[in-house]
């Protein structure tokens, strides 16, 4: 008699080490997901934090660097002595040079910082891209609520602006006065102008030239943005040439910003900052061949917008778009930041509102301190993540 085999343990075996195979591939899939998700968020903050304090950076690049007290007393016993050292006329202009030799060979550029974990604790890249809120159209001024359009020089200027395959030459301009017109109150934001429909596909948010890849030569950027265009955090309706946007250059036919002019034209700049003299800002239009190593070219309708070129050299508002990476995370964001002053010597008061009565020598410190002019310092008043 033959006796049969019974084989269910076998297939139970198989069944027990299969359900035992799909736990430990669950479990393992959970902590790599959950290991990588962990990973990710870290470096997510960490990214957050490098853009922040590339914002931070920027500030301390625009700044421009006020006279120390050791310099100002040295200044004060040179002219005095006659010692025939450098007057302060001269250590002024070395100032200036400083603060123009650090900003315009990166204006409406990336500039790259790379972080070592051995130097700064932490692997990574901040880069930063500053631009000029004076080399900007400020729209509410530009545009004349009671006479319900543009002025004159912003005609001119905006008529010829197109966007190729998109809108027409004149066709922003018009769905910008009939935009205005409708909203007939000042902008408070320069994201609103998307509102306007045939607006939705061009960008809102400037995006600077990207270096050149391998043996690529660089290349500007060919695309406008509305950020890049116009803005809302200048005084009035001037432009300052010496401090053009990128799309400002597109619109007066100049050339614009590559990516490796800091490099390549660094020669170009540096000619230009020693020989510039703060009188040239008087009358752009007269001297306007001391920018066109800058930019190449003169605007065809110089002549027609000239009144509206500042006068000023030493812009207050500028915005700055900032990237922190950290590992393949990367946190976008853009800050405008503005000069503000910081007043200081004042008596403070105390919570009932008296006056704190100070001793004799506290108190005259506190007036000499009074006497002096307030110092400058940047602060961030609008941001953006991108």
């Amino acid at each position: 008699m033959i006796k049969k085999k019974n084989g269910a343990i076998l297939v139970i075996c198989l069944l027990l080490l299969s359900v035992v195979v799909v736990l430990v591939e669950q479990l393992a899939r959970g902590v790599l997901v959950g290991a990588y998700f962990t990973r990710t968020m870290v470096e997510r903050e960490h990214a957050k934090t490098l853009a922040l304090n590339g914002v931070r950076l920027a500030m301390l690049q625009v700044g421009f660097e006020e006279k120390k007290k050791e310099e100002q007393g040295e200044i004060k016993q040179n002219q005095s002595a006659d010692l025939g050292k450098e007057s302060a006329e001269k250590k002024e202009s070395k100032r200036l040079q400083k603060f123009l030799l650090r900003n315009l060979p990166h204006l409406n550029r990336w500039q790259s910082f790379y972080l070592k974990r051995q130097y700064d604790g932490i692997d990574g890249q901040i880069k930063i891209c500053v631009s000029c809120e004076g080399g900007k159209i400020n729209i509410n001024e530009a545009f004349d609520f009671k006479a319900q359009q543009f002025k004159s020089e912003y005609q001119m200027l905006l008529r010829g602006l197109e966007i190729k395959g998109k809108l027409a030459a004149g066709e922003i301009l018009k769905r910008l006065t009939d935009f205005l017109k409708e909203r007939n109150r000042k902008l408070d934001d320069i994201s609103q102008l998307s509102d306007i429909s045939e607006f939705k596909e061009l960008d809102v948010f400037y995006s600077p030239p990207l270096a050149p890849v391998k043996e690529q030569k660089a290349q500007s950027k060919q695309t406008l943005a509305l950020q890049d265009i116009f803005t809302t955090w200048t005084t009035d309706d001037k432009i300052n040439p010496l401090w053009l946007s990128d799309s400002l250059c597109a619109i007066l036919g100049l050339r614009r910003p590559f990516a490796d002019d800091a490099k390549k034209r660094k020669e170009v700049f540096k000619n230009f900052v020693v020989n510039f003299k703060k009188e040239w800002t008087q009358d752009w239009a007269t001297n306007w061949q001391y920018l066109e190593p800058l930019y190449e070219q003169r605007p065809q309708i110089l002549d027609n917008v000239k009144r509206i070129f500042s006068s000023e050299l030493l812009p207050k508002t500028f915005s700055v778009l900032s990237s922190g990476k950290v590992g393949n995370v990367e946190q976008t964001l853009l800050a405008l930041i503005k000069e503000v002053e910081v007043k200081t010597g004042k008596d403070k008061k105390e919570k009932d509102g008296t006056q704190r009565q100070l001793p004799a020598q506290e108190a005259v410190k506190k007036q000499e301190q009074s006497d002096k002019a307030p110092e400058k310092e940047y602060k961030i008043i609008r941001l953006y993540w991108m």
